[in-house]
């Protein structure tokens, strides 16, 4: 069995689910930079492999382990190191290149590109050194050319937190949504859906302004995530005097994703996001979306007027006039969710996981040749 090293970031949950996919065909030593950061709840993260073992390197004896590992680089047959700009991931790959070791590279996706100074100069003789380059979106390729990568090196995967039994073949029906809504204690009428951690970049301020203008009838907004922002979220919708928005705390994923397939709308005003995985949550579990031009997943997977919205950021009219739009028409919900659905059916764990393994094998027959 080959032997890899990985080295990522932080141990998300879908991040963990690829690791363990992979973990079926190599012997892997699996390395997190740090246990959390400040953008998600503590309880998000992934508290072990189940299959497979992961360090993360806030501790004393996962950073001597690291240090071995790296120390006997030569024992491994490649490296595959996502997040690869850190500090702690540049060395790495330099020491790839001095022992000769081919490694693999990912982007989940990017906003801005911008190509100057000596981290530009740094990221472009990575890429170029990397023996494939895993991009998760269109613009995560683009992200990968700007840096000189050739483009038969880049492979395309379709990123996801959803298992392939999680994604819904069609959206659930009235009467299935409606008892959803009984067993979790929602409101009649149409159910609009925000998740995301409190913060100021996810745009609740602005989705709540956009909410006081389009005045829905018989609808209400419930926002998911808990986070630092809330007093000042609570606040906001005091001072607009808006009715039919609902505060709910942090849940685990599972629980999030029968909300959404329980809804009859998404919303995501995001400032940025580099992909936006709740995007490719929410058409997977049947409904349509309204989102930013500042989140790639939704100007990648989104077709305005057909699945759903985007608008400009900051932009509570806009937003407004999309909520207004989108919640008239009933029948155009049930289109738009079944156009969501189709357009996000390949996008699964085991899709990821198998493309990884493909690309993988492809780079350790050519380095066995």
């Amino acid at each position: 069995m080959k032997k890899i090293l990985v080295f990522s970031s932080f141990p998300a949950p879908y991040r963990v689910d690829v690791f363990r996919h992979l973990a079926r065909y190599y012997d892997m030593d699996v390395f997190f930079y740090y246990r959390k950061d400040s953008q998600r709840h503590a309880d998000w993260y992934a508290k072990s492999g189940d299959g497979f073992t992961f360090y993360v390197l806030d501790q004393e004896p996962a950073q001597a382990k690291y240090r071995d590992c790296v120390k006997h680089l030569k024992q491994y047959d490649l490296v595959l190191v996502y997040d690869f700009t850190s500090s702690q991931a540049v060395k790495l790959q330099a020491q790839c290149v001095l022992h000769r070791i081919p490694y693999v590279i990912n982007c989940d996706g990017a906003v801005d590109i911008r190509r100057s100074g000596w981290k530009a100069f740094v990221k472009t003789r990575l890429v170029r050194h990397a023996a494939k380059c895993l991009a998760g979106c269109e613009r995560a390729k683009e992200y990968f050319l700007a840096y000189g990568a050739k483009e038969e090196n880049i492979v395309l995967h379709n990123f996801t937190t959803l298992h392939e039994e999680q994604v819904l073949p069609h959206p659930l029906t009235p009467e299935q949504k409606s008892e959803i809504r009984r067993q979790y204690g929602l409101a009649e009428g149409k159910c609009v859906l925000a998740v995301g951690q409190f913060v100021v970049r996810k745009g609740f301020f602005t989705l709540i302004d956009a909410w006081a203008e389009a005045q829905p009838e018989n609808a209400t907004l419930y926002l998911i995530g808990g986070g630092p922002e809330e007093q000042a979220i609570r606040d906001r919708i005091g001072e607009r005097g808006v009715r039919g928005i609902e505060l709910l705390p942090f849940m685990p994923p599972e629980q999030v994703y029968t909300y959404m397939k329980a809804a009859d709308l998404f919303v995501l005003l995001t400032v940025e996001d580099i992909w936006g995985l709740v995007i490719v949550e929410a058409m997977s579990a049947g409904i349509p979306v309204i989102t930013t031009d500042r989140c790639t997943a939704g100007n990648e997977l989104v077709v305005p007027g057909e699945s759903g919205y985007i608008v400009p950021i900051q932009d509570a009219p806009a937003a407004a006039a999309a909520l207004r739009t989108a919640l008239a028409d009933e029948g155009w919900l049930r289109r738009a969710g079944e156009v969501a659905c189709r357009r996000v059916q390949h996008y699964t764990i085991e899709d990821v996981g198998e493309s990884h393994h493909a690309v993988l094998e492809g780079v350790l027959q050519n380095r066995k040749k």
